[in-house]
């Protein structure tokens, strides 16, 4: 002998025992946008950074009317090589640059120049750049550690 179902009355479960697929559908969609939101900025990819080196010393000249401007290049590495696409973010003490963010090109490569007035320069003896790369974008979300000091006494 079978054993027999129980049925349940209609007036007891309000919900129909199969979902319909637009709700299944609604609900993995849902589950999938709070998974997104939860590993930050939405995009699923945790941040990397990366290491940030100068390709030598900056170049420095003092122009006339005593405003000195250095030109400096760095490289954006990782253990496995140069990083082409990083997003690098620049700061210094003093004086002005000509971008503060950047994107690392051909072989991690970057540049920036840095431009320091007189005035900027006043009842100062040195100056710091700093630089941070990681892969946020469009802007690098990291925070810039000191790569170069302008020695202010040694610049004539």
């Amino acid at each position: 002998m079978r054993p027999s179902r129980a049925t349940v009355p209609a007036a007891w479960c309000p919900l129909p025992i199969r979902p319909s697929l637009r709700a299944l559908a609604a609900l993995i969609a849902l589950g999938g946008s709070a998974a997104l939101a939860a590993c930050g900025g939405g995009t699923g990819v945790d941040v990397q950074s990366f290491s940030v080196n100068l390709n030598g010393q900056p170049v420095t000249s003092v122009r006339e009317d005593s405003t000195i401007v250095s030109t400096i290049t760095m490289s954006v590495d990782t253990d496995a090589g140069h990083v082409i696409g990083a997003s690098i973010r620049y700061a210094v003490s003093a004086g002005d640059l000509s971008d503060t963010t950047a994107i690392s090109g051909a072989n991690g490569f970057a540049a920036v120049t840095w431009t320091v007035t007189p005035a900027q320069a006043a009842g100062k003896t040195s100056l710091t750049f700093a630089a941070c790369a990681d892969s946020e974008e469009p802007v690098a979300t990291c925070t810039p550690l000191v790569l170069a000091t302008m020695d202010l006494t040694a610049v004539s």
